[in-house]
């Protein structure tokens, strides 16, 4: 038996336009009324955590990196949630409000310009767009970049340039072949009677040894790791 609340099914087009809008803007709404809830209940917990345990900026810089590794979160969604809710201890205030657009928000250092823009967000509102400009018009970027709500950035990664020409020897059902990258092998003779190239016989090489393929030839690079394989090439 169908739940009471469902509604009539729509008999002309015009009435399903206006059923299926009404629909996906109110998920819409919940939706992302339940990420603003998500994210300030996270950072709620994570607060009151740091607090019980002294709000030690050792004990804080060790908490963020093991919850996204357990988590499989990204660090920076959390260390976001805490700042959400240190900025906006209650935010039911505003509750036309997104979380696109509390995030435009956090930079804003001043606790009472902060509240003032969400509250005239809240009430004209104002898309994430029109609170930006808002901001910028307010606050100098260099000021908003400076801010200690604005998220932290992001350790540089250290790129892995491996050494070029170095590559792998690899195996499958017709033999030794070398993997030049770009799903291109140079498959290797199996018979000893093949003409020597460079320091050694291509036969003699073996499964996982690293090589170098030049005009001359394919030559073992004795003293070669995982590191020095390019990346398109780097094997696991």
């Amino acid at each position: 038996m169908p739940p009471s609340n469902t509604l009539a099914v729509p008999q002309t087009y015009a009435a399903l336009r206006k059923a299926v809008e009404v629909a996906i803007v109110h998920g819409q709404q919940a939706a992302e009324l339940a990420k603003v809830r998500t994210y300030h209940e996270t950072g709620r917990l994570i607060r009151e955590h740091l607090i019980a345990h002294g709000e030690r900026a050792d004990f804080g810089a060790k908490l963020f990196p093991r919850l996204a590794v357990d988590l499989k979160i990204d660090r920076s969604v959390l260390q976001r949630c805490d700042q959400f809710y240190r900025a906006f201890p209650i935010c039911a205030t505003w509750h036309k409000l997104t979380w696109a657009h509390y995030r435009v928000l956090l930079p804003v250092s001043d606790p009472k310009q902060r509240r003032a823009l969400a509250t005239e967000a809240n009430r004209n509102r104002w898309s994430v767009v029109q609170l930006e400009q808002r901001i910028r018009a307010l606050i100098p970027p260099a000021e908003a970049a400076t801010s200690p709500a604005a998220a932290d950035p992001q350790p540089l990664l250290t790129p892995k340039r491996g050494t070029p020409g170095v590559c792998r020897v690899i195996t499958d059902e017709e033999g030794l072949a070398v993997d030049l990258g770009f799903a291109c092998y140079l498959r290797l003779p199996r018979s000893t009677s093949h003409r020597a190239i460079a320091d050694a016989p291509i036969s003699s090489l073996a499964l996982n040894d690293f090589v170098k393929v030049t005009k001359s030839g394919v030559t073992r690079v004795e003293d070669a790791t995982k590191a020095d394989l390019l990346p398109i090439v780097r094997r696991c």
